[in-house]
């Protein structure tokens, strides 16, 4: 190996380890913060991101198995660790391939029905356990639908000024929309 890449392969290690610690410590503050539980997840699930940008798919997955195992041994309320296993965690990894499909008609279209996936799924899982105030499960899927078209066009903008501000240009991982 040259000095080049030994100080590449190095580079890469380092930021997994800042991208990971940054992720717990948003998975902690979804579990201690009051009211900002999802806007935790959300930021937590971004560094996923920032890992694919900055070594590609390998290494975001790499970074969302060890934040979901670091997570369920540190953070003290399972139930963020789990939504943002179930959720948020993975979203970067989905989105890399949803962000490559022609047409932001077909990408928007192809984010709801996954979107329409989990939430659906979720509600069959935990509909005895959701506290709705009874607001039919359609109504609250459709709302959890939008509400996730709107973290996903955030994560977007995210994405493409790390890209601007790090890279000075945008990279083959994402296809901003």
């Amino acid at each position: 190996m040259t000095q080049k890449q030994n100080k590449k392969s190095l580079n890469k290690i380092t930021l997994g380890g800042i991208f990971l610690a940054l992720t717990i410590i948003f998975l902690y503050g979804s579990a201690i913060i009051p009211r900002l539980e999802l806007t935790m997840l959300g930021i937590a699930s971004v560094m996923t991101m920032f890992m694919i940008i900055e070594t590609g798919i390998g290494g975001g997955a790499l970074l969302y198995v060890a934040a979901s195992i670091l997570g369920f041994l540190i953070v003290p309320d399972k139930i963020m660790v789990i939504a943002y296993i179930l959720l948020f965690g993975y979203y970067g990894i989905i989105k890399v391939f949803l962000d490559r499909l022609p047409g932001m008609l077909t990408r928007t279209v192809a984010k709801a029905l996954y979107f329409f996936v989990i939430l659906t799924g979720a509600g069959i899982v935990l509909s005895g356990n959701l506290a709705a105030n009874g607001l039919p499960m359609p109504l609250l899927i459709a709302a959890g639908i939008v509400i996730l078209l709107i973290y996903d066009a955030a994560c977007t903008y995210v994405i493409s000024f790390y890209t601007k501000r790090f890279h000075g240009a945008k990279l083959d991982n994402f296809k901003l929309s």
